[in-house]
């Protein structure tokens, strides 16, 4: 299962086509650490880029 690392305020562009990229093949994508680790702003870039397919 891959893995992805972001900057805890920032999604960089490459992450984000990445992730849009996989979101038809996706069934979920988990995203660790709270929002110290993933602000809100950018846990909403990744429920973008996925098709709200994040737990």
């Amino acid at each position: 299962m891959p893995v992805l690392i972001t900057e805890s305020d920032a999604l960089a562009a490459p992450t984000r086509q990445q992730l849009s990229g996989w979101a038809n093949a996706l069934t979920a994508v988990t995203v660790f650490g709270g929002e110290k680790a993933v602000s809100s702003g950018v846990l909403s870039e990744i429920v973008s880029a996925v098709k709200g397919k994040v737990q």
